[in-house]
């Protein structure tokens, strides 16, 4: 749930959270303009995932941390580095993917960090997860 100007709670579209889990760029975008574009709005949570080309077979992958596009070789170790430095930077996770990154938060990583505000969907899946395993 996000809050809006007015103080209101909403629920972020299946959008918003995508692109705030994982934005995606086409190939040839200008990495230092898009990079200071960003910095400028500030709109965007950091630190976060950038991939340049298509959703299911990008060209590059990079995880953004202060305005600095880190490369990574796969897509998968872009999101652990990403998860990596929420975890150690102790940063919030963005409203609108914060069930995504609770999910590899407590289904991937056992539950690293005290969180109370876990959704009862989150739960569900890392119970249904971990009983694929046993």
């Amino acid at each position: 749930m996000r809050t809006n100007s007015a103080g209101k709670r909403f629920k972020s579209s299946k959008t918003d959270a995508t692109r705030a889990f994982i934005d995606c760029q086409p190939v040839g975008t200008n990495l230092p303009q898009y990079l200071q574009r960003n910095g400028e709005e500030g709109t965007r949570k950091q630190p976060y995932i950038l991939v340049l080309g298509d959703w299911l077979s990008p060209s590059q992958q990079f995880l953004v941390v202060e305005g600095i596009a880190l490369p990574h070789g796969s897509t998968l170790t872009a999101i652990d580095a990403c998860f990596k430095a929420f975890y150690v930077l102790n940063f919030e996770y963005p409203a609108a993917c914060k069930a995504v990154w609770q999910f590899f938060q407590h289904g991937c990583y056992s539950g690293t960090r005290a969180s109370s505000d876990v959704s009862s969907l989150v739960r569900s899946l890392v119970t249904a997860f971990n009983a694929e395993d046993e």
